[in-house]
């Protein structure tokens, strides 16, 4: 198995709960009435977001380097993370350093 690692951006809300999103994963967020609970509820969801694109012939989407996310923290984030999401070496989307898909 291959590691894809998602930065993962968490935010306050104004009712204390914490809500984490992917940014490279469209739709992927989660709550959590912890920071824990947030990261490990959105790791699941991502799990299963990408094993979906790939059970239907996707390549599981490109993660961004951290030169790419947003320098300015938002106003309500609280954090940022890196969640691993294993696929199949072959469904990975190969980035800049992976070289080009034939």
């Amino acid at each position: 198995m291959y590691k894809v690692w998602y930065w993962t951006l968490v935010d306050r809300e104004s009712d204390g709960r914490f809500i984490a999103s992917v940014p490279d994963l469209v739709d992927v967020a989660a709550y959590g009435a912890s920071e824990k609970d947030a990261l490990a509820n959105v790791t699941h969801l991502a799990v299963e977001h990408v094993r979906a694109l790939v059970e239907i012939g996707q390549l599981a989407p490109r993660a961004s380097r951290a030169s790419e996310m947003p320098s300015a923290t938002r106003s309500k984030e609280f954090s940022r993370a890196l969640i691993p999401v294993d696929v199949r070496r072959a469904s990975a989307t190969p980035g800049p350093t992976l070289g080009v898909p034939h």
